[in-house]
Parts: C-alpha cells; structure tokens; sequence
C-alpha cells in the first residue's frame, strides 16, 4: 500500500473517533450530564477534530486525482487548508467564548 493510502486510512479513525468524542460531549453538556467535563471536552476536542479531517481530506485528494494535474491542485489545497487551519485556531484561542 502507499503512503497516501495508510495515511487515508489512519486518519479516517482519528476523524471518526475525534468526531464521535465532539457529538458525545456537545450531546452530554446540552442535557446536563457531567456538564463541566462535557464542556471541557468539547472544546478540546474540535481541534484534533479538524486537523484529522484536514489530514483525512488531502489524503483522498492525493488518491483521487491524477498525476498529471496533481502538482498545481496540491498548491491550492494546501494554502486553502493552511488558511482555514489558522482561522480556526484564531477563532479558538483569539475571541471569547460566550458560553
């Protein structure tokens, strides 16, 4: 197997348990259910959440498309994923929440 396909495949976990602990915790801090741990969780977890989506993302796009096109088109992914990384880490650690 390739790398970009190992790659695809760990990260599909990550995404996929990252994402189950975000929609549990969101889940037991609406109904009241350990609410100072839930919310602790949630906001801990958005982060790995997103960044195994980004990794989950740019491995498929590398298996998907075509060699020849896949230089320039990486380019783009890439500035466009390093874009919305760093706008989510302002988001998260700039401005207050307001829970």
């Amino acid at each position: 197997m390739s790398t970009a396909k190992n790659l695809q495949i760990v990260s599909l976990y990550f995404f996929l348990a990252t994402g189950l602990a975000h929609f549990i915790s969101g889940l037991m801090y609406v109904n009241d259910f350990y609410s100072t741990t839930a919310l602790m969780m949630n906001k801990v977890s958005d982060l790995p959440f997103f960044v195994s989506t980004l990794l989950y993302f740019g491995a498929s796009m590398k298996i998907a498309l075509d060699p020849d096109n896949r230089t320039k088109l990486h380019k783009y992914f890439f500035t466009i994923g390093a874009l919305l990384f760093i706008a989510v880490l302002i988001v998260n650690f700039f401005l207050p929440d307001r829970i």
